[in-house]
Order: C-alpha cells, then sequence, then structure tokens
C-alpha cells in the first residue's frame, strides 16, 4: 500500500492492524495480516529560489526544457 509522504508507516500499520482486528469478517472468511513492512514516506521541503534556478538552467541547457 502506498502512503502519503507525511503519514508515518506505524500509525498506517497500527491503523491497518486496529481495523482488521475489529471488523467482522463476511461469510466466515479468515483475515490475517502477513509480512507487514511499513516505512514512512519523503516529503522534500521546497527548493529555495536559487537552487530553483540553477536546475531550471541546467535543465534548459542539457535537455531543453
Amino acid at each position: 500500500m502506498r502512503l502519503p509522504p507525511t503519514l508515518k508507516g506505524e500509525d498506517a500499520e497500527k491503523s491497518l492492524k486496529d481495523y482488521f482486528s475489529n471488523v467482522k469478517p463476511l461469510y466466515n472468511a479468515k483475515i490475517e495480516l502477513l509480512d507487514i513492512d511499513s516505512g514512512s514516506g519523503y516529503c522534500a521541503k521546497e527548493l529555495k529560489k536559487e537552487s530553483k534556478d540553477l536546475f531550471e538552467k541546467n535543465a534548459l541547457e542539457n535537455f531543453g526544457k
């Protein structure tokens, strides 16, 4: 499952476990959560104007875009 970059993986894992441990499965289905590997996303800070300008200049010079 892909998480938004601001959501902590541990919080998402806990929410899933809480939900599935309290839900009554339909048709007597069995629910198991196996191999959960939770990791948090990455949310980069806004680039400074100088850095953004440098990236744009180099992109134009090297790729024409």
